[in-house]
């Protein structure tokens, strides 16, 4: 209960006031489509503001089950995230990824599926012991503004229309290692 609590202030810290948010669900799911639930949480307008708020930025995909934590408001999803490439911070070779909802549903935050190739832009969340010590969970640098999917085509699928997502839509993955390995050298 201690863990689900420090896990849902350390959330509530990283966004700011609740307000409301225009609901055209014409493009995304996620949370600006699901009913009853705003907020207003950073907006990067530009890759550049991007990389310099995550701590680590990595490409790769979750191959097995997520951890479901029922919360008191909401559940949570802690997806262990396979590395393939580490782009920014030190490389590693997986990562605990948090998300706000329950794994079977895009209500709260779109949610990475198994076996899809994704770029995460990632910031620590918290720490929780485990058996083998302790374990650094990150989550998204501002929701589904740091989460896009890489298609078949090796191009960037935004999971949002806010911010940067758009602009970066359909670019070319190897575009983006460029740039990113160009700010962070």
């Amino acid at each position: 209960m201690k863990k689900r609590l420090i896990c849902f202030v350390a959330v509530l810290l990283l966004l700011l006031p609740v307000t409301g948010c225009e609901n055209n669900t014409s493009l995304f799911v996620g949370s600006l489509d699901t009913e009853g639930f705003s907020l207003d949480a950073p907006v990067f307008n530009d890759l550049n503001s991007m990389v310099s708020a995550s701590e680590l930025i990595v490409i790769g995909k979750t191959t097995s089950e997520a951890e479901t934590i029922d919360g008191d408001v909401m559940p949570t999803t802690i997806h262990t995230f396979t590395v393939e490439e580490t782009l920014k911070g030190d490389p590693v070779e997986s990562v605990k990824f948090f998300q706000l909802g329950a794994e079977e549903s895009d209500n709260y935050e779109t949610k990475i599926k198994k076996n899809k190739t994704y770029v995460l832009f990632l910031t620590k969340n918290y720490t929780r012991e485990t058996e083998s010590g302790e374990e650094i969970i990150y989550n998204s640098i501002s929701f589904e503004q740091g989460i896009f999917e890489v298609n078949d085509a090796k191009k960037l699928m935004p999971c949002t229309r806010i911010g940067a997502a758009p602009q970066l839509k359909d670019m070319r993955l190897e575009n983006l290692r460029s740039k990113i390995r160009e700010q962070v050298k």
